[in-house]
Formats: structure tokens, sequence, C-alpha cells
């Protein structure tokens, strides 16, 4: 019976991680992407995934140095001191509220885009936005066995909708749309940022920990398969994307940057384009999760980590609700003020997932390793060079995404 629980909950975790991973992060690739063709885009998703599971793996080893139930802002303190922790705290936050505003545009655009095919009164987007994050974040509020087995739901569901999609999607594809070269060199670049968002299932690492236990090897496992899935799926999805809708002309990518980038437009677009009622059934119901999933595990990850950085206690009538509010009060004011924000939002979070998911990581692990009082019952490899690589490909894309926004 125990092995049965270790193997459900792994199986649990890993959907939990990949599902953190593909979500709204995963539906902005094709708009970040198409200019930049599907060869390149191919060779970056390569990149950032060895990186980004090498740093992924970085934050298991200082977590399993610190007691169970650290998160991010316990990890910085016992590594890098309080200087650490100011700005661990100010970059996850930073962060996670980016990602969870632009899910809540994401969800708000989907919303708005599935009542007027359905030709249904649309709402004001207060209405739409308040609607999604009462719904979901109930889930979360209740706790994370509640998200883990909804979310598996949800996942089946997901690949289920994804193959469907595929599948109805092959007669549409043209091989000389993925044949596109890069516009300009600032094309390639100014994607590398939102593709390092799609792969940072890192915020969920300490939950997970918190959930499975100390068992190293499952642990391992799960951030590998769970960082893995992601990349497969990635390179699948961009086939089935750019392979369909052109770059210029009428419901094409340009377009949907000239209408503001939101999810919702390219789900109108793919349906104009292939006029086929199954296909935006499909791509209605494989977005809609995705965003879903996806704002669950970005969540639950802030709502652990506001409760531990604020010491609350797991009281539903006080600590629970106080994080509740702080979890999802600041991103609802962005997407309701922002509705059309969702490629800004991701584009911002590039900026502090450099920071967090890959420069911090490797600095604590640095730390950890010459630390005499913190010992970790695992090490990644590569030693201190795979940290300077790590850290010096965070700072590559904190100018990169910089540079974009002041251009």
């Amino acid at each position: 019976m125990k092995m049965f629980n270790n193997s459900n909950k792994t199986i649990g975790s890993i959907l939990l991680y990949t599902g953190t991973a593909i979500g709204g992060g995963m539906l902005a690739l094709p708009i970040a992407t198409y200019s930049v063709g599907y060869g390149v885009t191919a060779m970056i998703f390569l990149l950032c995934w060895f990186i980004l599971t090498y740093t992924a793996l970085l934050l298991l080893e200082v977590n399993l140095a610190c007691k169970l139930d650290s998160n991010f802002s316990s990890m910085a303190q016992q590594t890098l001191g309080s200087v650490g922790k100011v700005i661990t705290w100010l970059s996850y936050l930073f962060l996670l509220y980016a990602l969870t505003a632009a899910y809540m545009t994401g969800g708000n655009s989907l919303i708005e885009a599935g009542l007027k095919s359905l030709n249904l009164p649309t709402f004001d987007n207060f209405s739409r936005t308040l609607f999604f994050t009462l719904l979901l974040g109930g889930f979360v509020f209740i706790g994370a066995k509640l998200v883990d087995y909804f979310n598996r739901g949800l996942m089946f569901l997901k690949l289920i909708a994804f193959l469907f999609i595929l599948f109805f999607f092959t007669p549409y594809i043209k091989t000389s749309l993925l044949e596109t070269h890069p516009e300009s060199f600032k094309s390639f670049l100014f994607a590398i940022p939102i593709i390092v968002v799609s792969f940072g299932s890192h915020v969920i690492v300490p939950s997970l920990r918190s959930y499975v236990g100390d068992n190293v090897k499952q642990l391992r496992n799960i951030v590998i398969i769970g960082g893995t899935i992601p990349l497969i799926i990635y390179l699948i999805w961009e086939v089935g994307t750019l392979g369909v809708l052109p770059v210029t002309g009428i419901d094409s990518f340009s377009n949907i940057i000239a209408s503001g980038g939101s999810v919702g437009d390219m789900v109108i677009a793919f349906q104009n384009h292939t006029q086929s009622k199954i296909i935006s059934a499909g791509f209605n119901l494989f977005t809609n999760i995705a965003i879903t999933t996806s704002f669950f595990g970005v969540t639950l990850s802030l709502f652990d980590f506001i409760r531990d950085g604020f010491k609350l206690n797991n009281n539903y009538s006080s600590g629970r609700l106080v994080a509740y509010v702080l979890s999802y009060g600041p991103p609802f004011f962005f997407a309701v003020c922002y509705p059309k924000g969702f490629i800004t939002a991701l584009g911002y979070a590039g900026i502090a997932a450099s920071l967090l998911i890959m420069i911090l990581p490797a600095l604590m692990a640095y730390k950890l390793r010459k630390s005499k009082e913190l010992k970790s019952p695992y090490q990644v490899m590569f030693g201190n060079f795979g940290l300077f690589i790590a850290a010096l490909f965070g700072i590559f894309v904190i100018c990169v995404e910089v540079f974009h926004k002041l251009s």
C-alpha cells in the first residue's frame, strides 16, 4: 500500500510539475516565435530545457539541505543571508504575480472568446476576471491534495485535446511556413525570455517536496520527467501552430500581435483560418485547460510562499484567508486594468524568472556547497562551471528583456 501511495504521489507530482509549465507560457510560444522559424526555435527550446532542468535540480539540492516545508525565502535566508532573502522575496513575488496576472488575463480573454463563439453576452472585464479567480482560487484555498486530484483529471483531458487538435490540424499544416528564417537578430533574442518562462516549473519544487517527502530519487525523477514532457509537447505544438497560421495577412500572427497578442485573439484566428467547428471546440478546450493547470501550479506555489514568508498558520478562517487575499489581490487588479496584458505580463515575468530560476539557484547552490552547517543529501553534477554558466545565461536573458522593453 505504501509503494502504491508513493507511485501515486509521484505521478501526481510529475503532472503538477508538467502542468505548471504547459499553460499560459505554451499558448504564448507561437506568438513569440512566429518570426523566428521552427528550426531556430527548436534549438532555443533544447538549450533552455537543458539549463532550466539543471537549475531546477539545483533548487532541489538546496531545498533538501533545509528542513521540510522550507520555501524560497527560507532557502535564501539560510544560504545567502538577509540580503539574499530580500532579493528572493522581491523576484519571487514579481515573477508569480506577473504569471498569475498573465493567466488571469488569458483566462478572461478565453471566457470572452468562448461566450462570443456561442453568441452569448460577454459580461464586463471585471466580472469575467472575478469569476475565473474565485472559481480556480477556491481549489488552492482548500489545499494541495484537492488541486493534485483535480489537476490529474485536467491533465488527462489536456492530453486528449492536444492529440485531437494535432490530428485535425495535420491537413492544414504547410511545411513552407515552418521554414521561416528569423526576420532579424532581435526577433531571435526576444523569443528567449518567453521560452524561459515556459520551462519555469521551479516555483513548485518546494511544494512538491512538502507533498512527497524526502525521497531524493523520487524527487529527482519528478523534476527530470516533469521537465522533459513539456519539451516534447512544445516541439510538437510549434509544428501544429507555426505550420498553420501565416506570418502576415488575414488571420495571421502579425494581426494577433497588432490586436494586443491575447490568447483569445489567437483562438479566434485559428477558428477563422480553419473554418472547422471540430478544431474550434478542441482548441478552446485545450487552451482553457492549459491556462487552468498553469494557474493551479503557479498560485499554489505563491500561496505556500506567502504562508511561509509571513509565518501564517494553516487555519482556514485566518492564516489561509490572509494568504489567499495576498496571493490573488495584486494580480487581479493588473488583470482588470490591463485585460490585453497577457504577453506584457509574461515578458516582465521573464526578467524575474531569470533571476529566480537561474541566477539565485546557482548562487544558493554555490553557498550551500561552501557551508559547514548545511549539507544536502543530493548534489547536481558539473560543479562550479555549471553554476557559472547557469548564472551567466540568466544575466543574458535579463539584458535581452530589458533591451526589448527599452526598444
